[in-house]
């Protein structure tokens, strides 16, 4: 899953890319071009974040998961709860 997420930011970087360079061959004023490098850097960026708040999504999912075992396991090991109960 997280592999196919980070295909969506190399995209948007090679679009982006693509963007920069028509920009520059075919703006014919400052206002073109600076729409078309803002066009430019939201076709790289917002894939990228998106990607990114994904993979954190999980990695903090992943992370409650493994706190929680090692809660679990701290309470039966002090007495607290007896092995096999939920905490």
């Amino acid at each position: 899953m997280r592999k196919i997420v980070w295909v969506l930011p190399l995209i948007g970087s090679v679009l982006a890319i693509l963007v920069a360079v028509g920009t520059v061959l075919m703006a014919g004023s400052a206002p073109k071009e600076a729409a078309g490098f803002a066009m430019a850097c939201a076709l790289a960026i917002i894939p990228y974040v998106i990607a990114r708040s994904i993979a954190e999504l999980a990695h903090n999912q992943s992370l409650e998961k493994n706190v929680s075992t090692l809660t679990r396991i701290v309470a039966e090991a002090t007495g607290k709860i007896k092995p096999g109960d939920k905490a």
